[in-house]
C-alpha cells in the first residue's frame, strides 16, 4: 500500500569553470533530462558516466539514488544516498530519501533514525513526520500516533498520514475515529483500494456489514486482484447472514490467489458452519500446509 512515487531532485552543480568537467556536466544534464521524462534506466546510465569522470559529483550519486529507488532498486538507492552523506551533503531531503529507500526494504530502525535526521535538520518537512510515523507503527504505536497529528498539524492534506492515524485508532480500539480519518483519506485519494479496505475492516469490528460489504466492494472494483478484499468481503457476507455470497467470495479468492491460507482457512469455517465437516477439514488443512497457523486448532478435530 505504501507505494511512492520519487521525484525529489536538486538541482545539479554548474560546472563549467569550477573543475568539474564539460563532459560530466553534460552527462549529467541528459541524465536529468531522462529522469524527467521517467527513463530511469537511461538517466541511470548518464550518473554512472558522470561520477565514473568525476566521482565527487555529488548530485549525480543523489540523483542516481532516486531513479534506482523508483526502479525498486532499494539497496543501491541506499548506497548512493550515503555516497552523498559521505561526500559532505547533509540536506533534510538526503536523509528522508534515504529513510524511504530504507523503510522499503524494511529496515525500520534505520528508516525512522533517518526520518529522524530529516525532521531534525528541517522541522517543517510534513512528510517526514508522516513517514516517520509509518516506520514506527508497529513497533511504536504512541510515537506513530504523535508522528501522523504532528504531521497534520503541518499539512492536513497529507491523505497517508490520515491514513495512519486512521490505523493507530483502530488499534485502541477506537473505530469511529479510524473511520472519520479513513474517511478523510479517501476524500483526498477517492480511487486508493487500500484506504476503502481498511475502512471496510472498521465498519466490520462495529458490526456495521452492510457498510462494510459496499466498501470491499469498492476496494474490489478498485483492484479486482486484491485477494485479502474477497476475503473480508466473504466474511462480512457470512456475518450478515448470506452464506453463498460469502462462499463466492472465498471462491473469487481463490481463483485470484490459489495459494491463500487465508481464503482457504475462511471457507473452512464457512463450510463447517454449513455442517460440511470433510470440506471443512480439506480446507484447513490446506490452509495449514501453506503456512496459515490460525489453521492449527482447528484441524485438531478432523481426521489424518
Amino acid at each position: 500500500m505504501r507505494k511512492r512515487f520519487f521525484s525529489m531532485l536538486i538541482p545539479g552543480l554548474v560546472c563549467l569553470l569550477t573543475g568539474c568537467g564539460i563532459s560530466a556536466d553534460e552527462h549529467y544534464h541528459r541524465g536529468i533530462d531522462r529522469f524527467n521524462t521517467r527513463d530511469y534506466r537511461g538517466a541511470i546510465a548518464e550518473f554512472d558516466t558522470v561520477v565514473q569522470q568525476d566521482p565527487d559529483f555529488i548530485d549525480a550519486y543523489l540523483n542516481r539514488g532516486s531513479a534506482l529507488h523508483n526502479l525498486g532498486e532499494y539497496a543501491r538507492a541506499v548506497s548512493d544516498y550515503t555516497q552523498v552523506i559521505r561526500l559532505g551533503d547533509k540536506d533534510a531531503t538526503v536523509f528522508f530519501n534515504r529513510g524511504d529507500s530504507f523503510f522499503e526494504l524494511d529496515s525500520l530502525e534505520q528508516a525512522e533514525r533517518d526520518f529522524t535526521s530529516a525532521i531534525a535538520l528541517d522541522p517543517d518537512m510534513a512528510r517526514a513526520w508522516w513517514y516517520r510515523g509509518d516506520a514506527r507503527l508497529d513497533r511504536n504505536p504512541e510515537g506513530a500516533q504523535a508522528d501522523y497529528e504532528k504531521a497534520l498539524a503541518l499539512d492536513s492534506t497529507l491523505a497517508g498520514a490520515h491514513f495512519g492515524l486512521g490505523r493507530c485508532y483502530a488499534r485502541m480500539p477506537r473505530y469511529e475515529q479510524a473511520i472519520a480519518h479513513y474517511t478523510e483519506a479517501l476524500r483526498l485519494r477517492p480511487n486508493e483500494p487500500y484506504y476503502t479496505m481498511y475502512r471496510g475492516i472498521a465498519y466490520y469490528n462495529l458490526n456495521d456489514m452492510k457498510s462494510a460489504i459496499a466498501d470491499f466492494s469498492n476496494t474490489i472494483l478498485r483492484d479486482p486482484l486484491r485477494v485479502r478484499a474477497y476475503v473480508l468481503r466473504g466474511n462480512a457476507y457470512d456475518e450478515d447472514g448470506n452464506q453463498k455470497a460469502a462462499l463466492d467470495d472465498y471462491n473469487r479468492a481463490l481463483g485470484v490467489d490459489s495459494t491463500s491460507g487465508e481464503a482457504y482457512f475462511n471457507r473452512g469455517i464457512l463450510y463447517e458452519r454449513m455442517g460440511k465437516g470433510t470440506l471443512a477439514c480439506a480446507d484447513f488443512k490446506k490452509a495449514l500446509s501453506l503456512g496459515y497457523t490460525d489453521a492449527i486448532a482447528r484441524t485438531g478435530n478432523c481426521p489424518p
